[in-house]
């Protein structure tokens, strides 16, 4: 979030935080209503849903330790639509 909108004012970053969170949120809510339909349908277990979970964790942390391996993009000058 920082690296794409450090050239973006105070009110915009904080309209473009606000519509990020409440996009988290509706999608936890719905996943939430309708996870355990879909694990049933699915046949999935929650020990499965468990040991995905940890693996997920530990692949984030991994690449969190490990540093960015990507070279910053140069910046263009052109101005970028926040929406």
């Amino acid at each position: 979030f920082l690296e794409k909108t450090h050239a973006f004012d105070t009110e915009t970053k904080a309209r473009i935080g606000r519509k990020m969170v409440l996009v988290a949120v509706v999608t936890a809510l719905i996943l939430f209503a309708t996870g355990a339909l879909l694990m049933r349908l699915l046949h999935i277990t929650g020990g499965a849903v468990a040991v995905a979970g940890g693996i997920l964790l530990a692949l984030l942390a991994i690449k969190m330790a490990s540093g960015t391996t990507e070279k910053p993009h140069d910046e263009t000058g052109i101005p970028v639509d926040p929406e």
